[in-house]
């Protein structure tokens, strides 16, 4: 592993003396004709850190789910339960998943009852973009819940564009190891000059039977991965319109529906697990922009989701079944004010209905059942106020978040009401003509205790205090042109310091274990990226891109790094590209970490490599485009572990095709 290490610090380095392009997409209204495209942040001008992955960048690099194109990212952690359809969740920084905002087309979503966004349930094949930024946005035109985050996720996907034809149909099958199987269709129809729809559904299912090394304290058994199996279905219907020159209108409903096996632990004794877990999602939402004059401009959101997960456990004894049903009811506006060229304000307003019917800890035996039921609800009003002073060399921005909680639970004592006031501000600085940039920010931060802290059978405790996080970050970025060859270079640095208050776990109490606020905990780290492209000809170009993260997470009476945040992690990727076939080759490594609080023999937790390698081709036959894929995935084959006791899959393939027509 320390070998592993060595050489990607060496190549990044490489990389680093090497080059990245710059593109900047941008929207411009003339009259009569609307240019659109997707819009790609530049990630050199941020005042806080920002990444970005593009379309382009996700199909050649082999990337086969969310999850493993979000694991590049430098300073986050995708948490990863194994298998194809296990639990994924995002955290920034070792900041915990609940403090990772997710937005998706624009618009946040909200879990109230963990806090937590599985990310595993959207599909990479409908993504235009993905950017991932740390701290406050330079965007200010944006609702007051994308402010409230560490840093957020955004997934942007796919809008139709018509040329010659009004319609566009796609039909794609994946398939690979361990009995993944995944066929999908898309289709968009232009209605008229100004409105559009478009609608993909997919169904994915895999047995998840996979090898495993198992190490018995003695020696290492061959075990395979059972009640592992998954049956997904996905589907989404989208409209998109233009109201006047300078509005916009988007429509979408999306739906998941899935049910999933849940392995057992691997440890030793029986392998045996019975554990069902049901998800069926629903949400719609619409949002609207109009650029009323060169002053203001003016973003209206609208949401309503449901959620309902059923969990049971069949075991010998008895059966345990939840049951949660979850409604959200979001809606925003934002209005923007440009007076000057160079300085803009913004105020949004969100107001959050959240509403969660309980059904746990339910168990029969011999007809007889023990429920625990409850209603807990939550009202949240948030409230934005955004500055930002832009000018070629100076891009300063400020911003003021505002948040009450109503709570109210039926049954039980109600927890008292929340608010706080969180100021942020970045600073983004040229001070030279060449693409230099020095940067810093900080952000004052904080989550509110979940539904299941508070409620969830006896670890629940309505006392806790919403945990407080501190972003302070300094970096430098650097874009420049070198010659005709290495023509671009694209580097980002940045130092940070988190401090957090009121660390919300569960720890032990009496006879049984209680969320509770614990001592305060201090995380410091750098993050590094580069990226370039090197021109060897005019049909042959390698791209080259890398990062590198250390982290030191400690409790600060301990001394001891917090679970689940190796101190050293990063990947690469280097891709050709050419007329007859694209090559990539990518890997991420990790060094060894601990998966509880108290380090031990038992908790350690080994570093590990990960290995993928993926070719493309896309040709024409009689007007349609065909694209093949193939993709080797873990080359080393080993069984690493993200979380303990959940081996991922060893050495695996995917093959995928699709016909655009």
């Amino acid at each position: 592993m320390d070998r592993s290490l060595c050489f990607f610090i060496v190549i990044l380095f490489f990389a680093i003396t090497s080059t990245v392009k710059a593109d900047s997409i941008s929207t411009k209204y003339i009259d009569e004709i609307t240019v659109t495209s997707a819009i790609k942040p530049s990630a050199s001008l941020s005042g806080a850190p920002l990444q970005v992955l593009t379309s382009d960048d996700i199909t050649n690099s082999g990337f086969q789910s969310m999850s493993d194109a979000v694991r590049r990212f430098a300073g986050v952690a995708v948490k990863d339960y194994g298998g194809i359809g296990g639990l994924k969740t995002v955290s920034i920084r070792g900041l915990g998943s609940q403090h990772s905002g997710i937005s998706y087309d624009g618009i946040p979503m909200g879990d109230s009852q963990s806090g937590q966004i599985d990310i595993g349930r959207f599909s990479l094949d409908n993504v235009a973009l993905l950017n991932f930024n740390i701290g406050l946005s330079n965007d200010i035109f944006q609702s007051a819940r994308q402010q409230l985050s560490a840093g957020s996720l955004n997934i942007t996907t796919l809008q139709p564009s018509f040329s010659e034809k009004k319609n566009i149909k796609q039909v794609q099958i994946k398939t690979g190891s361990f009995g993944f199987f995944e066929p999908s269709l898309y289709y968009a129809q232009q209605l008229n000059s100004n409105w559009a729809a478009s609608a993909n559904g997919a169904w994915q299912r895999a047995d998840g039977k996979y090898p495993h090394k198992f190490n018995n304290g003695s020696y290492y058994e061959d075990r395979k991965r059972s009640n592992s199996d998954t049956d997904i279905w996905r589907g989404e219907f989208n409209i998109y319109g233009k109201t006047g020159k300078t509005g916009s209108l988007n429509f979408k409903v999306h739906a998941f529906d899935s049910e999933r096996g849940l392995p057992q632990k691997a440890m030793n004794g029986s392998q045996y697990s019975n554990e069902r877990l049901w998800n069926t999602d629903f949400f719609t939402q619409a949002l609207y922009e109009n650029k009323l004059n060169k002053k203001i401009d003016i973003k209206g959101t609208a949401k309503f989701t449901r959620n309902y997960t059923r969990y049971t456990n069949n075991s010998i004894k008895d059966t345990t079944r939840n049951n949660f049903t979850q409604y959200e009811y979001y809606i925003s506006g934002v209005v923007s004010y440009t007076p000057l060229k160079q300085l803009s304000f913004s105020i949004a307003q969100d107001y959050i209905r959240s509403y969660l019917d309980m059904d746990f800890g339910r168990k029969e035996k011999e007809g007889d059942a023990f429920p625990s039921t409850d209603k807990a609800y939550r009202n949240s009003y948030l409230t934005a106020i955004n500055a930002q002073f832009n000018t070629k060399k100076l891009i300063l921005t400020a911003s003021l978040l505002g948040a009450y909680y109503d709570e109210d639970v039926k049954k039980k004592e109600s927890p008292e009401n929340k608010k706080r006031l969180s100021p942020a501000l970045s600073v983004s600085y040229k001070p030279f003509d060449y693409g230099l940039r020095f940067r810093a920010s900080y952000k004052d931060g904080y989550r509110i205790p979940t539904f299941n802290d508070m409620y969830y059978t006896h670890v629940g405790n309505i006392n806790l205090r919403p945990e407080l996080a501190k972003q302070y970050n300094i970096g430098i970025t650097w874009v420049t042109c070198l010659n005709n060859t290495f023509n671009f270079l694209n580097i980002t640095a940045d130092a940070y310091q988190n401090n957090i208050k009121d660390k919300i776990v569960a720890l032990p109490s009496m006879f049984v274990w209680k969320m509770m606020n614990v001592d305060n905990v201090t995380i410091k780290g750098l993050d590094i990226t580069a990226s370039s492209d090197i021109l060897l000809s005019e049909k042959l170009t390698v791209k080259i891109n890398g990062n590198y993260s250390f982290q030191q997470a400690e409790n600060d009476d301990t001394n001891d790094q917090l679970p689940y945040i190796p101190k050293h992690s990063g990947g690469m990727r280097v891709g050709i590209d050419n007329p007859w076939i694209n090559l990539s080759y990518s890997f991420i490594a990790c060094s060894s970490q601990y998966s509880e609080l108290m380090h031990s023999k038992q908790v350690y937790m080994k570093a590990y490599a990960d290995q993928t390698i993926s070719a493309n081709k896309t040709f024409k036959i009689s007007g349609s485009i065909i694209r093949l894929q193939g993709d080797i995935v873990n080359l080393s084959g080993k069984n690493y572990e993200v979380i303990k006791g959940y081996p991922m899959p060893g050495r695996s393939f995917r093959i995928s095709t699709s016909c655009n027509f």
